[in-house]
């Protein structure tokens, strides 16, 4: 699946379950990824363990006004 190495994914629910597992498999698979969840301390714990190309970003995905921050915040760094 070379067409995702370099692509950036944004995946939600990053703390744990499913959302970290697709996140080490996209990692694995050479993408980078921005996660999200709403606990700080877990999505830290991931990032020590995935490295530099796991964006941790605490959000909550049900609050509007955060998601929007969460966007202008990308935004800005691109």
């Amino acid at each position: 699946m070379a067409f995702l190495h370099a692509k950036t994914a944004l995946v939600t629910g990053a703390s744990g379950g499913i959302g970290e597992a697709l996140s080490k498999e996209l990692l694995a698979r050479g993408m980078k990824v921005v996660g999200i969840a709403r606990s700080k301390e877990k999505l830290d714990q991931i990032a020590k363990e995935c490295g530099p190309h796991f964006i941790p970003m605490v959000c909550d995905a049900a609050c509007n006004k955060a998601v929007e921050n969460l966007f202008f915040l990308l935004s800005e760094q691109n």
